[in-house]
C-alpha cells in the first residue's frame, strides 16, 4: 500500500511541476490569446516613414507618411497639430478637367480596416502653411495625428528633398 501511495504522490508531483513550468514558459513568451489581444491594441495602427519638404519661414511645406491599419475596423484621421505652421490641415490634390492640379482642405480621411494608406505628393498630404522657421534638410520635428478610434498618434517627421526611398518601394502597385 505504502508503494502505490509513494506511486501516486510522486505521479501527481510531477504532473504539477510539469504544468508549472508550461505556465511560467506562457506567462515569458505570452500565450496565443494575448499576443493577437496586443497585436490588436497596440499594434492595430501604425504611422511609418514620416518626412517633410524643406522649405524657408514664412512659406509653405507638407508633411507625408504612410498608414498601416492592421485592426479589423476602420479608423479615421480628422486633424493635426504641430508647431511647425500658423495653420496644420489635412489635404488633397485633385485633377481639373482642363488638366491643372489643385489643392483642397478635407474634414477627415478613412483608413480601411487591413490596408496601408499613403500621404505622399500629389494626393493626401499635410498642409504647412506659413511656417515658423526654416525646415532644413535632416531636422527632424514632431506633428501629432488625431484618429477616432485610436486617439492621438505623435509622429516624427525628417526633413528631406524627396520621398524615402523605403516609402516609394512600398508604395508600387499603389
Amino acid at each position: 500500500m505504502k508503494k502505490y501511495f509513494s506511486i501516486v504522490l510522486l505521479g501527481t508531483v510531477v504532473f504539477f511541476c510539469g504544468c508549472q513550468k508550461e505556465q511560467n514558459e506562457n506567462q515569458k513568451k505570452g500565450t496565443p490569446e494575448e499576443k493577437i489581444e496586443t497585436a490588436i491594441t497596440i499594434d492595430s495602427l501604425a504611422v511609418v516613414d514620416a518626412w517633410i519638404r524643406p522649405a524657408a519661414k514664412g512659406s509653405n511645406s507638407a508633411l507625408f507618411f504612410e498608414i498601416i491599419n492592421g485592426a479589423d475596423f476602420p479608423d479615421t484621421i480628422y486633424s493635426v497639430k504641430s508647431d511647425l505652421a500658423a495653420v496644420v490641415e489635412v489635404h488633397e490634390s485633385y485633377q481639373n478637367p482642363d488638366g491643372t492640379m489643385g489643392m483642397r482642405q478635407v474634414n477627415f480621411v478613412e483608413i480601411v480596416s487591413k490596408s496601408r494608406f499613403f500621404f505622399k505628393p500629389k494626393s493626401f498630404h499635410i498642409m504647412l502653411i506659413i511656417l515658423n522657421h526654416d525646415l532644413k534638410q535632416d531636422e527632424t520635428y514632431e506633428a501629432s495625428l488625431f484618429f477616432k478610434r485610436k486617439g492621438e498618434v505623435k509622429i516624427k517627421a525628417i526633413v528631406k528633398d524627396r520621398m524615402p526611398s523605403q516609402m516609394k518601394e512600398g508604395m508600387k502597385g499603389h
